[in-house]
Parts: structure tokens; sequence; C-alpha cells
């Protein structure tokens, strides 16, 4: 039961599984690039300009892998499921009638008994909404629309990208020079939020 969840990849737009032999050497292919983009970032820690280039590639590659080698889970089915709802039906209402297509790629489909116990609010027997707020389920909806799955992962890399910025200018307004290229290697790709939203999903 363990393996028929974790074996699931996202490709084509739809869940497949696959045996543990195809689904190990994924793994480790992912593996062997992660360690090939931590050394290339390494290489490139005394040059402001080719960390970037290398640190947005890195989280790039490591959300799209996730997001194809990884089922949703945790909060993810919850938040997807209602963005899917409310680019659908304009309501982010959880407790309405299911897309069944959205149920599926979102996964809510296998925590029904649960979700909307323990992940949602409202009124029992009315409409109940994720706990994580009105505001979150249409942004990541908005991030859905484009591209789906892999364009949500990239949007989040994006933020990754923006809040080492705005830290960066931060930073330098405090200390009045620039962070040195090895900190803004760190911040970009070992930040909370590079780590919290692409490599565990947007379980914000």
């Amino acid at each position: 039961m363990t393996f028929e969840r974790v074996g699931l990849i996202w490709w084509a737009g739809s869940w497949h599984h696959v045996d543990a032999g195809t689904y190990l050497q994924m793994l480790a292919t992912g593996a062997v690039v992660g360690l090939v983009c931590m050394a290339l970032l390494w290489r490139s820690r005394h040059n402001e300009h080719r960390v970037w280039i290398v640190g947005l590639v890195s989280l790039g590659l490591a959300a799209v892998w996730r997001t194809i080698i990884h089922p949703p889970s945790g909060d993810e089915p919850t938040l997807l499921l209602a963005a899917w709802q409310w680019l659908r039906t304009g309501s982010a209402d959880l407790c309405a009638t299911w897309d069944p297509v959205a149920a599926d790629w979102s996964r809510a489909v296998e925590f029904r008994d649960r979700l909307i116990v323990d992940h949602t609010i409202g009124i029992s027997g009315g409409q109940c909404y994720s706990y994580h707020g009105i505001i979150l389920s249409p942004i990541f909806g908005l991030l859905l629309a484009p591209a789906g799955r892999i364009g949500l992962a990239l949007a989040l890399v994006g933020l990754a990208a923006a809040a080492t910025r705005w830290t960066a200018r931060a930073a330098t307004a405090v200390l009045g020079r620039r962070p040195s290229p090895e900190w803004v290697a760190w911040v970009l790709v070992g930040s909370p939020v590079a780590a919290y939203t692409i490599f565990m999903g947007p379980d914000l």
C-alpha cells in the first residue's frame, strides 16, 4: 500500500504507477543531479551573477523533479483542490461537490475521509474552507491556471528568488555594503522559503 502511493509519478497531466525499479532509478537520478548542482553552486560561490544562475536553475530542477515524483501530501491536497474549486466555480468551498479530475490530480481523493475534518474550517453541514485562509487558495488558483502543477512549482521558485532579493537589499541597507556571493547562495537555496516551498511543496 505504501509503495502504491509513493510509486506514482506525474506525467502528461495525470498520475501514473511505475514499478519499484523505475522509481528507484528516478530517485537515484534526482540525487545525482542534486549533487552536481551543489558542486556547481560551490564552484560559483565567489561570483554573484553565477550564483543566481546556478541557484535558480538548481531550484527549478528540484521543484519540477519533486512535482513529478512526489504525490501531494500534508496540506497540499487541500490547497490544490481548493484552488481548483475556486477556478472552476469562483468559490473555494471544499464541502461543495468535488471535481473528480481535480480530486485525482490533487490526491485529495486519497484523504477524503479526513480532509474535511482535519484541514478545513466552517459550519457543520454548510460551507467549509481550507484553514490557510481565504487569500491563498485564489493565489494558488491563479498560479495553477497557466501551467498547472509545474507552473505552480516554478512560481514558488520565483517566490524564493524574490525573498532573497528583498533580504539582500535589507542586509545592504543595514550593513552599508552588499552581502557576499556566498551569503546570496546560502539564502537562495538554503532558506526556509526555498526549502519549504520547493522541497516540501506548497504547504505554506
